[in-house]
């Protein structure tokens, strides 16, 4: 607040002058904004935990590969060997396909993230990069409503053979093979996701 008394804007006394009176604009605050670039920081610390948590899901998910696949081996092996001695393994040949179950879904999800799937691009290649990059996002967008199909009846698929048990492990619940199907669904459609996202930063 600010008081004029200057008699060059006022003829008179000056202890007769009105007062004028104005309100100066309020400055700003030093916390102005903060709330912004709260929320600015606080979406940045989110991208990057999720970003951490999925790298920790794609080493988790090599590494399972990995295991299920050392075990894959190893007892197909040795079923054939006690088989040619004569001591056969009944349940060899059920928790084998278990794990090859596991080993090629959960591979899918591995290649396709590395782009190391199989793939015709003979005349794709041949097109300009712009042209390129769109058909490529138009067969993602397919890909992902296929694995949406496949997440819904593989979960069905799950749900209907829960009492199923495999002939040589009797307490072995076939679900346990059926539920490959809609978890590597549901990780290749976050895979698939963040490849659209990147070619649509492309364009």
């Amino acid at each position: 607040m600010w008081i004029n008394r200057s008699p060059a804007l006022v003829e008179g006394p000056v202890d007769t002058l009105p007062i004028l009176e104005s309100e100066s604009p309020p400055s700003p605050s030093p916390l102005e904004g903060e709330g912004w670039v709260g929320g600015v920081l606080l979406q940045e610390i989110k991208g990057l935990i999720m970003k951490k948590l999925y790298e920790y899901i794609c080493k988790g998910e090599i590494f399972v590969i990995k295991v299920f696949l050392v075990f894959l081996v190893g007892l197909v092996f040795t079923a054939a060997a006690t088989r040619y001695a004569g001591y056969p393994i009944n349940w060899s040949v059920d928790m084998a396909v278990c794990l090859f179950a596991w080993c090629t879904f959960l591979g899918g999800d591995v290649a396709m993230r590395n782009n190391k799937l199989m793939s015709v691009d003979f005349l794709i290649s041949k097109l300009p990069e712009k042209n390129k990059n769109f058909i490529e996002i138009i067969n993602l967008f397919i890909i992902l409503i296929f694995l949406a199909a496949l997440i819904g009846f593989g979960a069905w698929l799950s749900y209907t053979t829960r009492f199923r048990a495999f002939q040589g492990i009797p307490g072995f619940s076939y679900t346990w093979v059926t539920l490959s199907v809609p978890i590597a669904a549901i990780l290749m459609v976050i895979t698939t996701i963040l490849k659209i996202r990147d070619k649509l930063q492309k364009r």
